[in-house]
């Protein structure tokens, strides 16, 4: 995977001139740009309308600088796809078929593969992340989170062999 083009740099830059466009009580603001009226001159409304924050980042310069990077992060995304689709598997790592394959990929991440694991909210569990309904419907039987890695896997298997990778959300 070739490397974002967007590094530390290049976000401090944005940060810098994020800053510099605000007005700081005199200071380097008002040496780059113009200053805002005192707070007791501006009408209220006005004042809410255009916050020093929300103004900044209206300025030309960083609205190019958060496009260009937005863009970058486009162009990074379209080629991870394309690579991704260039393994095979309709979009995923692995062929279609490719159980063995599959089972890495998605057990790491999906669980990073622990056999015990719960979801925050408790409905997923295992390292497949099997919800109970899942889980019964394709041969489970009790807490999937407490079946051994050999049920789980079976259980996956036969959930694969039914539905494909779209259970798992088509990643793998």
């Amino acid at each position: 995977m070739r490397p974002s083009r967007i590094n530390a740099e290049t976000a401090l830059a944005v940060a810098v001139l994020a800053i510099a466009s605000v007005p700081l009580f005199g200071g380097l603001a008002t040496a780059i740009g113009p200053a805002h009226p005192p707070h007791a001159e501006r009408p209220t409304a006005a004042f809410a309308a255009r916050s020093p924050l929300a103004t900044s980042l209206q300025h030309p310069p960083i609205e190019q600088a958060l496009q260009a990077i937005a863009d970058q992060q486009a162009a990074d995304a379209a080629a991870q796809a394309a690579s991704s689709w260039s393994r095979g598997g309709g979009g995923g790592r692995c062929a279609s078929g490719d159980f063995e394959c599959f089972k890495a990929c998605t057990t790491e991440r999906e669980s990073h593969g622990d056999y015990g694991a719960v979801s925050s909210s408790g409905a997923y569990r295992g390292a497949w992340q099997f919800s109970q309904s899942t889980w019964e419907s394709n041969g489970g039987t009790g807490d999937p989170a407490s079946a051994p890695p050999e049920e789980q896997d079976r259980v996956a298997y036969n959930t694969y062999q039914a539905r494909g990778s779209s259970p798992w959300g088509g990643a793998c």
